[in-house]
């Protein structure tokens, strides 16, 4: 299987996932779901600080803010020192098309090219809402 469909796989994954997290609310405010979201787990790659692999997420991450149907995004860092993962990408999309159509952008896959060797991902999550 090749890198593309591979990280393209696991950034659906991704999305899943960050509508779980994005669902959570607090007491008093109403739960308006929708659309998808999706959970990236990332590390720094090898040889890499997690200095450098936070900063070419930034990078990514600031070209996925431009793009259409995204609703919102979060780049977490895991307080788990001993974890594998140390960071997760959580972004929450209008409808899979969108997400989807993210892989077409030239700007996406030059930020990617760029900034992929430093971090690793593993996976993606993609969820729905519960109706």
């Amino acid at each position: 299987m090749n890198r593309r469909v591979t990280f393209v796989r696991s950034m659906m994954a991704l999305t899943a996932a960050l509508g779980m997290l994005s669902s959570a609310q607090a007491q008093n405010k109403p739960l308006t779901p929708e659309g998808v979201t999706i959970v990236i787990p990332l590390a720094a790659g090898a040889g890499k600080s997690r200095d450098e692999a936070v900063k070419a997420m930034q990078n990514i991450a600031a070209v996925i803010r431009k793009q259409p149907g995204l609703l919102d995004e979060v780049l977490m860092e895991n307080k788990n020192a001993n974890n594998k993962f140390s960071h997760v990408h959580v972004m929450r999309w209008r409808d899979m098309k969108n997400w989807e159509s993210v892989f077409a952008s030239a700007e996406f896959n030059k930020a990617m090219a760029a900034n992929a060797g430093f971090f690793t991902l593993d996976g993606a999550a993609i969820y729905t809402p519960v109706k």
